[in-house]
């Protein structure tokens, strides 16, 4: 039998088909390689996954920035959160397409299927430094494939501490099999009390999270993966908790829980 060369650790791993996939998938579940080939491996996995809009593999939750926390959303008790993002996205982005607002209503109502988690970030955007919070919301599309809606709100990092949120960014992203491109995006920096008001609340649930093993997400792949671990920079002041030395930021928002 032929030597698989995408599976030599001498050559350049490669996965362009689903047959590739499926050894690469074969390699890492046996846990065996060494760690620095585990990690080309699961990371040239998770980029054949983004490009086929597997599970929740999207591109701008990826690429240039790092995840410090991530939490699992309760959609049956956090239904003051998602109404905030429904209303951030009909305030907000009120003149985005019919078709996008009907997917998005469509998602967001759909409470038996919708799944949510929200994504604690540093991140460079156009070369300047941000800390982020993503609400990102998604349903089961076909299997393995998922319908995605992203919500992200950025604050600029001035020296070691992070200023006032500035701009909300979104991703409406319905699995399309033959368009690869997301059904819309946008990017705002009229900040509304909507988005204050959303971020405010998401905040505040990364300090009230913070030990709650039921709302912490991890996976053992996560040590693998470039973009998750430490954060970026050390920051004295912050919005999101990242250990005890950490100042919280006061948001700038009517609404706010301790």
């Amino acid at each position: 039998m032929s030597k698989d060369k995408s599976m030599d650790e001498n050559n350049a791993i490669s996965i362009s088909s689903e047959a590739a996939y499926s050894r690469v998938m074969s390699l890492i579940g046996q846990k065996k390689k060494s760690r620095s080939f585990m990690t080309l491996l699961i990371n040239k996995m998770e980029q054949y996954r983004q490009s086929k809009k597997y599970g929740w593999s999207r591109s701008w939750n990826k690429e240039n920035l790092v995840t410090f926390q991530s939490y699992k959303l309760k959609i049956a008790e956090d239904e003051e959160l998602l109404s905030m993002a429904k209303e951030v996205l009909n305030v907000q982005f009120a003149e985005m397409p019919a078709d996008a607002k009907t997917f998005y209503q469509d998602m967001i109502s759909d409470r038996k299927k919708l799944m949510g988690y929200v994504f604690v970030q540093d991140s460079i955007y156009k070369g300047e430094q941000f800390e982020s919070i993503t609400i990102s919301l998604g349903r089961i599309n076909n299997k393995q494939f998922r319908d995605r809606l992203d919500i992200i709100l950025d604050c600029p990092i001035d020296k070691d501490a992070s200023s006032d949120l500035i701009r909300i960014r979104v991703y409406i992203d319905p699995y399309r099999a033959n368009d690869s491109a997301p059904l819309y995006t946008a990017a705002s920096e009229d900040v509304h009390a909507s988005s204050q008001n959303l971020f405010a609340l998401a905040t505040a649930f990364t300090w009230v999270w913070k030990d709650d093993q039921s709302r912490i997400w991890s996976h053992w792949v996560q040590n693998y993966i470039d973009y998750f671990g430490k954060r970026m920079w050390d920051l004295k002041k912050s919005y999101f908790y990242s250990g005890e030395s950490t100042q919280r930021n006061i948001c700038n928002s009517d609404y706010f829980i301790v």
